[in-house]
């Protein structure tokens, strides 16, 4: 069996799947510093405590600032995979 590594590399060596995966850097770094800024703010993904989400607020807006992300853009596709993930793939439509 490969390891994680050698199937990455061996993924990687194909152009087109390079150039996808560098695509996405960007997303994958602002992830990352999502969860460091989470981590630092003491805050967990279900976490609901006011000070802790104002406090993750403040550096996830300063986050999205310096990356230059649309916030609205991300709340619209946020809303439509939303969508999406709650409509039925396969309809089972009831004979009458």
């Amino acid at each position: 069996m490969k390891s994680l590594k050698d199937l990455k590399a061996e993924r990687l060596a194909n152009p087109a799947v390079r150039q996808a995966y560098d695509a996405q850097a960007s997303e994958f770094e602002l992830a990352r510093e999502l969860i460091a800024a989470r981590t630092q703010g003491d805050l967990m993904q279900g976490d609901t405590d006011v000070a802790s989400i104002q406090k993750a607020s403040k550096t996830l807006d300063r986050l999205l600032a310096v990356k230059g992300v649309d916030v609205d853009a991300v709340v619209a596709d946020f809303n439509a995979a939303r969508q999406r993930a709650q409509t039925p793939k396969n309809p089972k439509s009831k004979a009458t």
